[in-house]
């Protein structure tokens, strides 16, 4: 496929070109051929990368895998887990993400799966990057049961009863 390679078929280019013409933000975000990707970090960003894709949108994903259908839509991707786990190597994680779309030349970050409990490389790798998303305090406040639940009860959120001891 052209778009692995980083050549944008023609029938997209087209899309780009009307796009860029408008005004609206979702439109100014399709890029060129040559415009900063979004950054995808996940246990596995082929899902994410696949919409990207279908958006317009040129993706560098770093995930577990690398599988061939991420590496079909993405601009680049690299299996950043930890030898024989299915986990983030935090220093992999980094250092392909500075070399592959470093803050400079980042339209945004996109996360997935695999930041649950791990909201300081989730900092760290936001850091001068636009995060789409949930900022690391967000992570950490529902991964606290003592938070989140009497939040859920001051907005009305229904949820099972809970117990801190058994």
């Amino acid at each position: 496929m052209a778009w692995a390679s980083g050549v944008v078929p023609a029938k997209m280019r087209q899309s780009v070109r009307t796009a860029m013409a408008s005004d609206s933000l979702s439109d100014r975000l399709r890029v060129t051929a040559d415009a900063p990707p979004f950054l995808i970090v996940a246990v596995s960003g082929r899902a994410l990368a696949a919409s990207a894709a279908r958006g317009g949108y040129p993706v560098v994903v770093l995930d577990c895998f690398a599988d061939r259908d991420t590496v079909a839509v993405a601009r680049q991707t690299a299996a950043v887990a930890r030898p024989g786990a299915i986990h983030f190597d935090r220093a992999a994680l980094l250092s392909r993400a500075e070399a592959l779309a470093p803050a400079s030349h980042c339209a945004g970050l996109v996360v997935g799966a695999g930041f649950e409990d791990r909201a300081s490389l989730l900092s760290r790798l936001a850091a001068g990057r636009t995060l789409m998303g949930n900022p690391p305090s967000v992570v950490m406040a529902v991964k606290d049961p003592r938070r989140l639940f009497p939040l859920l009860d001051r907005i009305g959120i229904r949820h099972p009863e809970v117990r801190y001891a058994p």
